[in-house]
């Protein structure tokens, strides 16, 4: 694939996002997704990502695509913590 076309695509890719962001739910910030701990083996089978942690620690899973418009807060994680049925 040349630069050109590398660049055209991402110019196509770009030129469509408002559209495709358009059409997703609203998600409010104050809005936490459904969530679950797993553990780091479980991710590494699951999502088949690289984690260098042990196998036996803990993940906080959040379920859904979660977008923030500014920096996540502390207040935002507590809540997500204090709401999570442990």
């Amino acid at each position: 694939m040349s630069v050109i076309t590398l660049l055209e695509r991402a110019q196509r890719i770009n030129n469509a996002m408002p559209a495709r962001m358009a059409q997703r739910p609203q998600v409010s910030e104050t809005v936490i997704p459904e969530k679950e701990f797993i553990t780091v083996k479980q991710a590494k089978e699951k999502f088949k990502i690289p984690i260098y942690l042990n196998d036996d620690d803990k993940l906080l899973l959040l379920k859904g695509d979660v977008m923030f418009g500014k920096k996540m807060s502390f207040s935002l994680i507590s809540l997500s913590i204090v709401s999570f049925s442990w």
